[in-house]
């Protein structure tokens, strides 16, 4: 029997060869149950090293909650791994794609409301600004992220796009809160959940992100039709051609070197006129590799920034 390669956690492709190679093997007739144990236990390890959660800190061994809830996971692991599946889906085995779902599927059997209030307990334990705190907070978040606890207030009330748009700035500012407010957090309140206390404040932010969105709408003043209801003379181009015309133009290049920050090409000007022509958000953030709510966050802030201008120049 081959022995796994000692492989970077980064190493996907390699691993995802491994993984197969191993399954081959455990799934063949006369594999021993000795061997069987040996081989998933290299499985288990395997699809761990590219975890998110319960990582080390700096480089030491997992200690208190994190450990205990390590050990669990990998136990759910061996369960879910023990052969079972037709040898039909083999090939399914070991891929990317199942890594993943097998490791979020793990973590959220493990991750129920009291591991999570034990990790926001372990947090307030760690002296505030010290790096086992910073720690601490990082693993906190991810493992909310992971359990699949969070809300999803309103959702019907907006379109799929809107939608991603303010829940993302709402989830943005809850786990601020939560790292910067932590010691506020009292487990024998809210039922004595955790994920209470979490959803109650990502609730209130989302609604104050609909509020900021008001603005966002108000500002977005190159986008409305409303903008071809002005009278103009017949041959004088439209206040919205006007519009469009002077932001490609760029006279003084306000536009262009108003960008977010470490991406140049994210600029006020490419996507203002993105969004004129009808690029969708999710395409403007996969083509400029940044997510939807620091795209529109930073567009809205630029609308407010430049209204003033462009209404004088048109």
């Amino acid at each position: 029997m081959s022995s796994a390669p000692r492989l970077n956690a980064d190493d996907s492709k390699n691993r995802e060869k491994t993984l197969k190679k191993l399954f081959q093997q455990l799934y063949q007739q006369d594999c021993s149950q000795q061997t069987q144990e040996h081989l998933v236990n290299k499985i288990v390890q395997l699809v761990l090293l590219s975890r998110t959660f319960c990582r080390k800190y700096q480089g030491q061994s997992l200690f208190g909650i994190y450990r205990k809830i390590y050990d669990q996971v990998k136990l759910q692991l061996v369960k879910d791994i023990i052969p079972k599946n037709p040898r039909s889906v083999i090939d399914e085995l070991g891929t990317i794609s199942w890594q993943r779902e097998v490791k979020i599927k793990a973590f959220r059997n493990v991750l129920d409301d009291n591991k999570l209030k034990q990790l926001a307990l372990a947090v307030q334990g760690f002296k505030p600004n010290s790096e086992l705190r910073s720690y601490a907070l990082k693993e906190l978040i991810r493992a909310i992220k992971i359990s699949g606890k969070l809300c999803k207030p309103y959702k019907s009330r907006f379109s799929p796009e809107l939608y991603q748009v303010v829940y993302e700035e709402a989830l943005m500012e809850t786990f601020m809160y939560i790292c910067t407010k932590i010691d506020n957090y009292d487990s024998e309140r809210g039922q004595k959940k955790f994920m209470n206390w979490v959803n109650f404040k990502l609730e209130k932010s989302f609604l104050a992100s609909c509020d900021q969105l008001k603005i966002y709408q108000e500002c977005q003043f190159f986008e409305s039709s409303d903008l071809e209801k002005i009278p103009t003379p017949t041959n004088t181009p439209s206040l919205a051609e006007s519009l469009v015309n002077y932001i490609k133009k760029d006279p003084e290049q306000l536009f262009a070197q108003s960008y977010i920050k470490g991406n140049p090409n994210a600029n006020f000007r490419t996507i203002a006129l993105g969004r004129i022509s009808g690029q969708s958000w999710q395409e403007m953030a996969q083509q400029f590799d940044i997510s939807i709510s620091t795209l529109s966050s930073f567009y809205r802030r630029s609308c407010q920034r430049f209204k003033s201008i462009l209404e004088k120049k048109i």
